[in-house]
């Protein structure tokens, strides 16, 4: 809720200053919302397990890898592609970033009006790395959980 009203004057400014043609298909875009949504979700659990084995310290390296991350991601423009200003090899790491094949193609879907046939390799992706990262944060976490309880450190409460 705190980030509703940004996001919405960022739109209404952006659609007033630049005025982008947009022909949507609305079933890529639901189709490439939800598949991003489910590889970040994916993709946060396996570095959720980053702070059980480093705790609140681990919070401090998050708030440094927010913005490199925001930038190389394609938050801010596209950073795979045809219209992205980096080297091929870049853009090849910078894919294994669940929001970065989202972004793409949701702009895909957005301003050049293409449809689930069009983005299909990229929906795949996104399928694939919700499925490998849902797996290795399953196994991630219950790594750590199993650290925990040998080195006495899991604390648990009970009611």
């Amino acid at each position: 809720m705190g980030t509703l009203p940004s996001a919405a004057l960022v739109t209404f400014c952006g659609w007033l200053f630049f005025s982008p043609p947009i022909s949507p298909s609305w079933a890529a875009v639901g189709l490439t919302f939800a598949l991003t949504l489910s590889s970040l979700y994916s993709f946060g659990m396996v570095l959720s397990s980053v702070y059980l084995a480093y705790g609140r310290e681990a919070e401090s390296m998050n708030e440094a890898l927010h913005d490199p991350v925001a930038m190389l991601s394609g938050v801010y423009f596209p950073t795979i592609g045809r219209f992205s200003p980096f080297p091929v090899g870049l853009q090849a790491a910078v894919s294994l970033i669940p929001l970065t094949v989202g972004m793409y193609a949701l702009r895909m879907t957005l301003f050049f009006g293409q449809g689930v046939a069009d983005i299909y390799p990229y929906l795949l992706a996104l399928a694939a790395m919700a499925v490998v990262l849902l797996f290795a944060a399953l196994r991630s976490l219950k790594l750590f959980e199993e650290k925990g309880r040998r080195r006495g450190t899991l604390l648990v409460r009970q009611a």
